[in-house]
Order: structure tokens, then C-alpha cells, then sequence
């Protein structure tokens, strides 16, 4: 319906409702030299305020220089007959000033229905997709929106309400970047009864949307309820107050913003599919930890949409748990909590394939088989190149002195004083290449490569000392997802080298022993 307005008059000269939206363009640089800009027109009070202050300000020469004004109208279609008037309303308004008026039509009920979307939703979709059309088809390199300090103040309540970020609580910003161009919003300094005013003073028409004054939505219920309540109640300049403290936590957010993308790039790697958030995030003040730990998380996941306060204070709990605790989060992301801090992985979720790793063939006996080691010979398993040697005693003296030279650099480096033959593995940087020495005759078994599996023991020490695997995996600290792709030569139940780590202490190379099996290993 077209609301009838009053007649009321302004003095001559500088018009001050639209020298506050002219300083505020200045101070943002909202629109430049050159700028094609248009304005999103749907015909109701504020998009007809944006576009009618721009034309006045071009007018009176306010713009920059060589700046083009259009608009554009996206139809709904969900008001029949309403929906038609509001599209030949704005149609009128732009031909009466030939304003360029770009119009897109859109069943959105049916779309909405199509895709499982909410209505409101499937329309905010819709009119970007048009904005977008704008910028690529007909050169906008400007899209002009009517949000003012009203919307700011009830995105704020609605934000606070949800349990929102520091991000989200500060409000709608003046100017974002958009599909390669810039999507600006002049009048966030005025409020709604500001607008009205100024249109009613200078006899512009405008329409008014039905559903807007009713409460089927959040947010109308928020603008008719809430915000009057605040206003009469509590504050009559409740909207500005609430606009003014949305702009201050924007500066706040900016800063913490570049804080935060310095502490992600300390804290936070990324190797193939996953990511790790190292333990020293915690001697940083918790806001940046919070803040971190939820821009690593959405990075990870591809999504902010249903990541709040909740999830991120449980994946800062985790950081104070064990190694080996988990946490299943949005996106099928899994958080592992590991030694050295927290991995997160894909594949949370039982539907995702990811989560599960897929069964091994397994022998009668129920354990996984292993590929028989070649002696000698050459095999690749588990990503690595393994040549196996058998030599006599009489390679004993040089593979006895090698051992004992880089025995005694290892004592040197840790301070122990026993012999481990384990000098470059155990606590070291990774390594690519490796060669083990054993004693091939107290080897009772075949000897295959296999992962690991129930009931394997390592040989601990000289006197048959022994220690389960996974207590052994448990106390040397390797991540839990580390463990299940460790690549084990074995005999049976007995585990004679953790590849990248140890070998068993029962087979060792001594002045006994008669022959020597050497296998290098290589990482591919």
C-alpha cells in the first residue's frame, strides 16, 4: 500500500539529514571518484531514502566526481498483487528521475520449497544473487544497501540473544567487499524515524511491506516489541546507544582481528587433511585463545554458520584433557586431543566414511597379516622402501663399532648413560632414511611388516623386560593418529622394530652374535 505523506517544509540551504550521510560516505569513502552505484530498491521507506539522498547529493555536486547512480528491484512474488504495485511503484520513482532500473523477478515460495530453505532465507540468497548480475552484466562497481541504525541496534539484540561472537555483536558494517566489487550501507548513521521525517518533508512517497508489521518473523518481533520496550522503559535513545556500542566493538573486533591472524600463523599448521593447534596457544590472554581456536576451526570446517560459543569453549576444554580424548564438532570435524596439543581431523559422524578406517583382511586367527619380509630383498610397505641384508661374523667388528659410535653420541646428547642402540629415533626429529642391525638368529618367527594390533609387546631391555605396545606408544608420546599408521616388523605377537623409533631390546647385535640382519629403510 502506498502511504500518504504530509506536507512539511525545509529552509534552504544545507539539507542536515543528508550532510550527515555525506560526511559519513566521506569518512568510510563509501563511494569514490568514478563509482557506479546502485541502490538496492524495494520501495519501502529506507530504500527509497537511500536512493532519493544520493540523487540529492549528486545534485548539489556532494558526490565525487563522475559517479553514475542506478537501481535495481527484486520481485518476491509473495505478496500477489501487492508485490506487482511495489514493482510498478519503483518502476514510476526511477522513470520520473531516469534512474537506470535494473528488476528481477523470483517465485521465491517455490524456490525455497526446492532447495529446503527457509523463505527469508531463499530472498536474501536471491537479491545477492541479482546484486551479483548487476555487477557483471551492466559494470556496478557499487551495490548500495538501506540498513540504518535501527537494524543495526535489533541485529545486535538478535545477535546477543543467539549467544553471538564478539564478531557478530558488532553489528552491520559500513562497507564489505562483494563478488568483485563493494557493497556499501550510507545510512547506518540515521535512524528509521529520521528517514521517515526527511521523506515526508519533501512529499516522496513510499511503500510499505505488510508482513513487516507483523510478528511472524524474529527480527519484526525484536523492532515492534523489544526496541519500544527499551525506549520507553529503559531509555528513550536506547537504538542510538546500542548502534554507537555495535560501532565500538567493530573497532575492538578489528583489532583483535589482526592480533588473532598473527597468533593463527604461531600456533595453528596445516598439512594435507588436517590441522594442529599446538599447546603454546595457552600462554596467550584466553580471548585470543577463544579466538583462535575458532578461526581454526571454521578454516577447517568451511563454515562460521552454526559455530558459536558453545563449541569453542569445548574445544578449549579439550586442550586441558589427556592425550587420546576427542570431540566430535559441526562439518564432520573430529578434534583429537594429542600430546603436543589438538589435531583436527574430518570424518566425524557416522555417516562419514571418513571416521572409520577400513578393516584389514585378517588371518583365521583374527590379526591382521603381515607382507613377509625378503631375505634378502627389496619391498615397499606402508609408505617405505625397506632392502634387506644378511651378513656373517665377519661384518661383525665394523657393524659393532658404527653402533657403538653412535651409541655414545646418544648418551652424550641425552645424558644417559646405558647403550640403546636407538641414537637418531627415540625423542628426535623425524627422519627419511634409516638402517637396523639385528641379530638374525634370536629371531624365531617369520618376520613380516604389519601395522599394529592386539596383544603385541616390545622387548624393553637386554634381560627380556617387557612392555605392551600401547603402553610403550602411550609413555613415548606418539599421537594417537601417529599410532595407527606406525609400521611394525614383527614375529608373531613380538614387535622387533617400530619403524621411525626402536628396535626390541631381545635382538639386539652383541660380540655373540654369529649373524647380522641389516634392513635400511627409506621414506617414498
Amino acid at each position: 500500500m502506498e502511504r500518504t505523506v504530509r506536507e512539511a517544509g525545509r529552509g534552504a540551504g544545507t539539507d542536515p539529514f543528508t550532510e550527515r550521510i555525506r560526511q559519513y560516505i566521506e569518512k568510510y569513502r563509501l563511494i569514490r571518484a568514478g563509482d557506479s552505484v546502485c541502490a538496492g530498491l524495494s520501495g519501502g521507506a529506507d530504500s527509497v531514502c537511500l536512493l532519493m539522498a544520493l540523487v540529492y547529493l549528486r545534485d548539489h555536486g556532494e558526490l565525487p566526481p563522475a559517479v553514475s547512480l542506478s537501481a535495481v528491484h527484486v520481485n518476491h512474488c509473495l505478496r500477489g498483487a501487492e508485490s506487482d504495485k511495489d514493482q510498478d511503484f519503483v518502476r514510476a520513482l526511477c522513470g520520473e528521475r531516469k534512474i537506470p532500473l535494473y528488476m528481477y523477478s523470483y517465485p521465491v515460495r517455490e524456490i525455497a520449497g526446492n532447495r529446503g530453505m527457509g523463505e527469508e532465507e531463499t530472498g536474501r540468497l536471491l537479491r545477492r544473487e541479482a546484486y551479483a548480475e548487476c555487477i557483471h552484466k551492466h559494470g556496478v562497481s557499487v551495490i548500495a544497501l538501506a540498513h540504518h541504525r535501527n537494524d543495526c541496534a535489533e541485529t545486535f539484540l538478535f545477535h546477543a540473544a543467539r549467544g553471538s561472537s564478539l564478531k557478530g555483536m558488532a553489528g552491520i558494517r559500513p562497507a564489505a567487499e562483494f563478488a568483485g566489487a563493494r557493497m556499501i550501507r550510507p545510512l547506518l548513521c540515521v535512524r528509521r524515524d529520521e528517514i521517515e521525517d526527511w521523506l515526508s518533508a519533501r512529499k516522496i512517497p513510499w511503500r510499505t511491506d505488510r508482513t513487516n508489521l507483523e510478528d511472524d518473523y524474529t527480527r519484526n518481533g525484536i523492532r515492534h516489541r523489544v526496541i519500544p520496550y527499551l525506549e520507553e522503559h529503559v531509555n528513550t535513545g536506547a537504538v542510538d546507544h546500542m548502534a554507537d556500542l555495535a560501532g565500538d566493538l567493530a573497532e575492538a573486533e578489528d583489532y583483535l582481528a589482526k592480533e588473532t591472524q598473527k597468533a593463527e600463523k604461531k600456533y595453528v599448521s596445516r598439512c594435507g587433511g588436517t590441522a594442529f593447534i599446538r599447546d603454546e596457544l595457552r600462554q596467550e590472554p584466553e580471548i585470543l585463545q577463544k579466538r583462535v581456536l575458532y578461526e581454526a576451526f571454521c578454516g577447517f570446517g568451511g563454515s562460521e554458520k552454526n559455530v558459536g560459543r558453545t563449541q569453542i569453549l569445548d574445544l578449549k576444554r579439550l586442550m586441558d584433557r589427556p592425550a587420546g580424548k576427542q570431540l566430535d564438532l559441526p562439518y564432520g570435524v573430529r578434534a583429537l586431543r594429542e600430546y603436543e596439543g589438538i589435531r583436527l581431523l574430518r570424518g566425524a559422524g557416522k555417516d562419514n566414511p571418513e571416521k572409520k578406517t577400513p578393516d584389514p583382511v585378517k588371518n583365521t586367527d583374527g590379526k591382521t597379516p603381515g607382507t613377509s619380509l625378503p631375505c634378502p630383498g627389496e619391498m615397499e610397505y606402508g609408505g617405505w622402501r625397506f632392502t634387506c641384508v644378511l651378513h656373517g661374523q665377519d661384518e661383525l667388528p665394523r657393524i659393532l663399532e658404527r653402533l657403538n659410535r653412535e651409541s655414545e653420541l646418544a648418551r652424550k646428547k641425552s645424558g644417559e648413560d646405558s647403550r640403546t642402540q636407538e641414537p637418531a629415533e627415540t625423542g628426535g626429529k623425524k627422519q627419511k632414511q634409516y638402517t637396523k642391525w639385528l641379530d638374525y638368529d634370536k629371531i624365531k618367527n617369520d618376520l613380516s611388516f604389519r601395522t599394529r594390533q592386539p596383544g603385541d609387546y616390545l622387548t624393553i631391555s637386554g634381560d627380556g623386560g617387557r612392555k605392551k605396545l600401547k603402553k610403550y606408544l602411550i609413555d613415548s608420546k606418539i599421537p594417537r593418529m601417529e599410532r595407527e599408521k606406525l609400521v611394525l616388523l614383527a614375529s608373531g605377537s613380538e614387535v622387533w622394530w617400530i619403524v621411525g623409533y626402536r628396535i626390541s631390546g631381545s635382538c639386539r647385535v652383541t660380540e655373540n652374535t654369529r649373524r647380522i640382519l641389516e634392513i635400511s629403510a627409506e621414506e617414498i
